[in-house]
């Protein structure tokens, strides 16, 4: 196995890898190098006869604290994503994790401290969940950016639970994760290090692990589970990427029109978002300047014009601005 510099690895017992995410001073916040890291780790742990399991955990005060948006996350990323520019980040990270639900051994997310944003995402990816009790989980981006870029949480939770943390960007502890469903169990921190993975490790043959899935318990389904709601699941997620993506492809086309005050999304959808811009130059300016420009594969039509505002209809199938 390569060396590596933002992730440690070690053998805790035999059969079991231990990954911890090594960048305590950022919270263990994922940039490309620690992602690239972590999923060839797995991805070699698969293939290893010798490892049972792998367990997920972080250093210092902090499972992980999501994407490390202080680095340049377009560069050296770990494997390829076909996408457009715009929405490419989101394409690649959903890619990612489900690398994870196609790994054949299981893998668990031993989760302590704060579990937040990206950092959730990693965790639900895994097969098992289990935090300490006193962990912090929750999405808090939501307040800026919306949606989280997998719909985890609605599989995890259910509809009314999932609502109720990605419209308020609230975190919950552990104890309460355990008891809304989202994770298997929730124990003093103290009590997390190596109990359950010995437990699972004694039941899972490894050698044995690809050629016949159902021979155990913590995998059964996992294949029909995977392909179903992976399925499920992506054209859920595909599907609002492209109202998710016009939306920033848009925000972005109109921050460069002069004298544009604010631009307030009325409506996003898959395919049809209205926006309601105002501007020092006049509705008919901003007309003008939205005449200028272009944004492929949609049609952008004035549906409301005022003295100093319109409301702008965007009619698109995933369009990109040029």
């Amino acid at each position: 196995m390569p060396a590596t510099t933002h992730i440690l690895v070690d053998t805790p017992m035999p059969g079991v890898s231990r990954i911890t995410l090594n960048r305590p001073e950022k919270r263990n916040a994922m940039n490309n190098a620690l992602r690239t890291e972590l999923f060839a780790t797995l991805e070699a742990n698969d293939l290893d006869p010798d490892v049972k399991l792998t367990i997920i955990r972080g250093a210092g005060p902090a499972f992980c604290s999501g994407y490390d948006l202080s680095a340049d996350n377009t560069v050296d990323q770990p494997y390829h994503s076909s996408s457009a520019k715009l929405g490419q980040w989101s394409r690649h990270v959903v890619d990612g994790w489900f690398r994870i639900w196609d790994l054949a051994k299981p893998v668990i997310a031993q989760v302590h401290g704060y579990c937040l944003a990206g950092g959730t995402e990693l965790a639900t990816a895994c097969d098992l969940v289990y935090v300490a009790d006193d962990a912090q989980i929750g999405y808090p981006p939501v307040r800026v950016w919306g949606c989280p870029t997998t719909a985890m949480w609605v599989y995890r939770l259910g509809a009314e639970k999932a609502k109720r943390m990605l419209l308020t960007g609230d975190t919950i502890d552990g104890k309460t994760a355990k008891e809304w469903g989202l994770v298997i169990d929730a124990v003093p921190e103290a009590e997390l290090d190596g109990a359950y993975a010995v437990r699972i490790a004694a039941t899972v043959d490894a050698a044995g692990l690809r050629g016949d899935l159902r021979r155990h318990g913590i995998l059964a389904g996992k294949a029909e589970e995977t392909r179903g709601a992976e399925r499920r699941i992506m054209l859920s997620v595909r599907g609002s990427f492209a109202g998710h993506h016009d939306y920033l492809a848009f925000r972005d086309m109109i921050s460069g029109i002069p004298g544009v005050q604010s631009a307030t999304p009325a409506s996003i959808a898959p395919r049809l978002s209205e926006w309601h811009l105002r501007s020092s130059e006049g509705a008919q300016g901003i007309a003008r300047e939205l005449s200028k420009r272009r944004f492929k594969g949609a049609t952008l039509r004035i549906v409301q014009s005022g003295e100093d505002a319109i409301v702008v209809s965007l009619d698109s199938k995933g369009g990109n601005r040029d």
